[in-house]
């Protein structure tokens, strides 16, 4: 490249990009391989030295011509695009090859439990190969032991994969197009989780949703509905907080009425809580809109978070925990006092005879 092209800006530029080596692990100087991440196809490792112990010199090709970078190597990285760095080195996970020593498996029986072949296992434990991150949960949660202690570098991307999560954020409830709450729903295949003092809005946009909910369980889709228990002092408190009163339980009472036909169909689960809401959540397989509850004001009128999962991220997988963290404390609607009161209201329309004696 000309003297005049070459300025110090791109220099610094493709310096930052380049993965910096400990000396041990630079390959050969005869061999080619792809080398940095935002600038792969431009440049190649063309011969790599190692000057002394904290710096090194890369040789690449800019438009014909060589150019020398000089860069440090203070801190070894923990990769060089998707290898990881011991596996480059051909060092052997030590931490796996002692937990696998202390477990009850072998390498082989190991591979047989996760459907692998064994020599998948033999590259982890020798070539310190690291696995997809859900087969590494996987494996770890056999030996017992965190995934991240066997496997370092699957912590390394945790932050980017929570962001890539995020898919939207919208200021209100009602800013979000009614036509995504339908589209999720009927979309959903494994689960549908629903959790809120009352998801009225949703039956009342959407008529329909109901009875799309019913089908799903009929499809084998599992299906939790969880929402207030509107005789609880949490739900009248909700009222005062927003200045609705008793409109709040009123509220919950029609929810219920909506989503009553449910009770009972197989493969729905429909319980009440008394927990204090902070997020409404709404889980249609991997993807998830959170209501962000603010104090004193209406639901309509708070955030929507709308989040897509992420292997790796932990976005997601912090609001499948609050949801079943209030699921284990909910109760199946059949055996509230809300439920007995209605059981006993449409037995006394059933049966006028009961609520008035006859006349002798």
């Amino acid at each position: 490249m000309p003297a005049a092209e070459w300025t110090p800006g791109m220099h610094e530029a493709l310096t930052a990009a380049v993965v910096s080596l400990p000396p041990a692990c630079l390959p050969p100087s005869s061999r080619r391989a792809s080398g940095g991440t935002a600038l792969r196809s431009r440049w190649v490792w063309e011969d790599m030295t190692a000057a002394n112990a904290t710096s090194t010199v890369l040789r690449y090709h800019v438009a014909g011509t060589l150019q020398d970078v000089t860069w440090m190597t203070e801190r070894p990285p923990t990769s060089l695009g998707n290898v990881a760095m011991s596996e480059r080195c051909g060092m052997p996970n030590e931490r796996l090859r002692s937990t696998l020593a202390e477990s009850e498996y072998t390498e082989d029986s190991l591979a047989r439990e996760i459907g692998l072949d064994p020599k998948s296992i033999q590259r982890w434990v020798t070539k310190n190969v690291t696995p997809r991150r859900a087969t590494a949960q996987r494996a770890a949660k056999l030996l017992g032991v965190p995934a991240s202690w066997l496997w370092p570098d699957l912590e390394t991307d945790r932050e980017s994969a929570s962001q890539a999560e995020i898919v939207t954020l919208y200021p209100h409830r009602s800013e979000v197009p009614k036509h995504l709450w339908l589209d999720l729903l009927t979309s959903s295949e494994k689960r549908v989780w629903l959790y809120a003092n009352a998801s009225l809005f949703l039956p009342e946009d959407n008529p329909e949703s109901i009875d799309i909910i019913r089908r799903k369980a009929e499809c084998g889709v599992q299906v939790r509905l969880l929402m207030a228990d509107p005789d609880s002092p949490e739900c009248v408190l909700r009222g005062v907080e927003e200045r609705l009163w008793d409109a709040i339980p009123a509220r919950v009472r029609m929810a219920l009425a909506y989503y009553a036909p449910l009770v009972g169909v197989p493969g729905i689960e429909f319980r009440l809580q008394r927990a204090t809401l902070y997020n409404s959540i709404f889980v249609y397989d991997e993807e998830m809109l959170i209501n962000q509850h603010v104090y004193g004001m209406y639901g309509y009128m708070a955030p929507i978070l709308h989040l897509r999962h992420i292997e790796g991220g932990d976005f997601f997988n912090t609001y499948i925990r609050s949801f079943e963290r209030v699921w284990e404390i909910g109760s199946p609607i059949e055996q509230s006092h809300f439920w007995r009161q209605r059981e006993t209201a449409i037995n006394l329309t059933s049966h006028p005879e009961i609520a008035s004696p006859a006349s002798s």
